[in-house]
């Protein structure tokens, strides 16, 4: 019979191989994505004949990520930026390249199917039925797919109307 910790220790150098073999993949997508920003941003500057200022950034890229990258591509080594990189800045620059919050938000809506969803009276009546029966905030948030920090929140303000 197959011990569970040898299982886990599998499993776990198997997921660690495909989470850094993942790494390298969004890696190189953000390297020729940043080839292609700076390529557009260059072109934008070189057509326009004036400096361009960034005082603002964009999906989730700050100022100062955009300034870095046109300033990098200007001088031909944008994909090479990322080595210059600390890992801390790396992972936050591909989080970005990401949207991390849009993915946090499919995340979220992958577990809790309702969430972010607007609430019916029917759902208000459920909660309320549900909660009143002494079932737990967990039972409720699978029966009703939304999460149970959401269903508190609810029914404070539910009860307090």
């Amino acid at each position: 019979m197959l011990r569970v910790s040898t299982l886990r220790n599998q499993l776990e150098t198997k997921f660690k191989l495909y989470r850094c073999m993942a790494l390298d993949s969004l890696e190189q997508t953000l390297k020729e994505g940043l080839e292609e920003i700076g390529k557009t941003l260059y072109v934008a500057g070189a057509e326009s004949g004036e400096d361009i200022e960034f005082d603002s950034g964009f999906c989730g890229l700050s100022a100062q990520d955009v300034e870095a990258i046109f300033r990098n591509f200007s001088s031909g080594w944008t994909s090479e930026y990322l080595d210059t990189l600390s890992e801390g800045e790396k992972a936050g620059l591909i989080l970005a390249f990401l949207g991390s919050d849009s993915l946090r938000m499919s995340h979220l809506r992958f577990r809790f199917p309702k969430a972010f969803s607007k609430w019916t009276e029917e759902e208000d009546s459920e909660l309320l039925r549900r909660n009143a029966a002494g079932e737990s905030l967990g039972s409720i948030s699978r029966a009703m797919g939304r999460n149970p920090n959401a269903l508190k929140m609810r029914l404070e303000k539910l009860l307090s109307a």
